[in-house]
């Protein structure tokens, strides 16, 4: 494998050898970036529309969550992504539960759910559907199940993605 390019070797298709130097000029652009948000914008703010915005939030994970649960059961291809769509969304909301929060009280029952409830449950959860639809870790790395279809030419996901 050549040393600049990746391949992606379920569907054939390199990584660009220009997308780690445009990822890596977004984060350091982002850096001025963030202390200019953090330094003009204000504490306090009122929102229009918080009840709105946090039950979408709650329905954009609950989407992600069902993704996950059926790409896994599918054995899909696209269950890794499901699945990392899914604990991005989950700590992005720990991290609102967390800053938002009003009191210091409020505060450590966010940290706190963050921390043990969540992730606990979550990792649990996921833990037992990844391994009843045959997946295993190798390396501290997800492996999808091998498909024994002899139908499947070499190389080939083992279930068409969603």
């Amino acid at each position: 494998m050549h040393r600049v390019r990746m391949q992606d070797r379920a569907y054939g298709r390199a990584v660009p050898i220009w997308a780690p130097a445009v990822l890596a000029g977004c984060t350091l652009a982002l850096i001025p970036w963030t202390a200019l948000l953090l330094y003009e914008l204000p504490d306090t703010q009122v929102a229009h529309h918080w009840n709105l915005a946090w039950a979408g939030f709650d329905v954009a994970i609950a989407a992600a969550l069902t993704a996950t649960a059926i790409t896994v059961l599918r054995r899909s291809g696209w269950a890794t992504v499901a699945a990392t769509t899914t604990g991005t969304l989950l700590i992005v909301d720990a991290w609102f539960d967390i800053v938002t929060s009003t009191s210091a009280g409020e505060r450590w029952v966010a940290v706190g759910m963050a921390a043990f409830c969540d992730a606990e449950r979550v990792t649990e959860q996921a833990t037992r559907f990844v391994l009843a639809a045959g997946y295993t870790v190798e390396n501290r790395r997800l492996v999808p199940p091998r498909d024994p279809s002899p139908t499947q030419p070499p190389g080939s996901p083992s279930t068409p993605p969603l």
